[in-house]
């Protein structure tokens, strides 16, 4: 068994390692890293003086000042829109949409909605082919929980037609205390 020995008295340069290219790339990092400390620094440097100065206007302002709430007077006519617009907000639009969804009937063609929010009332305008199948779609939105008091508020038959439609007009309540239970 040979064994092959290296007797190597001479030292090789330590730049024989380390190609051209990697020194560069070292020596660009180390020029990008000082940039970027010297950025920071400053920034620091600036940040101090704006903290400083805040604390000294702060130190200024008489301390009553930065204590009082803003408040603005309201007319009357401005808090009765106010709560016009709540009322508006408040009502449950989307459950009494869903309970006229809900009664829907092929022989009725509902073509208006007309809501007053401050009676709480919907009145529905439509045509139908007969009054009963009126009467029939007046007792189908009174089964809704949404609803009450669902009345005919009046009734026309239009005899120029073959079919003699009947256009009508209903007037059903809301209750928002209602709305809050079935929640």
């Amino acid at each position: 068994m040979n064994q092959y020995l290296d007797l190597e008295f001479i030292q090789k340069p330590i730049l024989s390692h380390i190609s051209i290219s990697g020194f560069l790339l070292l020596l660009a990092s180390l020029w990008l890293g000082l940039f970027t400390w010297q950025i920071h620094s400053q920034q620091q440097v600036k940040l101090a003086e704006i903290t400083n100065d805040l604390q000294n206007i702060n130190q200024q302002l008489p301390q009553q000042e930065m204590i009082k709430p803003v408040t603005a007077p309201v007319s009357s006519q401005q808090l009765t829109q106010l709560m016009e617009d709540f009322n508006v907000l408040a009502t449950p639009w989307n459950e009494l949409l869903d309970s006229i969804e809900q009664s829907d009937m092929p022989d009725i063609a509902l073509l208006g909605i007309d809501p007053s929010v401050k009676k709480q009332q919907l009145i529905l305008t439509g045509e139908a082919k007969n009054l009963a199948t009126i009467l029939n779609y007046i007792n189908k939105l009174s089964q809704q929980t949404m609803l009450s008091q669902v009345v005919l508020q009046k009734h026309v038959v239009n005899e120029a037609s073959n079919e003699k439609p009947v256009s009508f007009s209903i007037i059903a309540k809301w209750d928002n205390a209602r709305f809050g239970a079935s929640k």
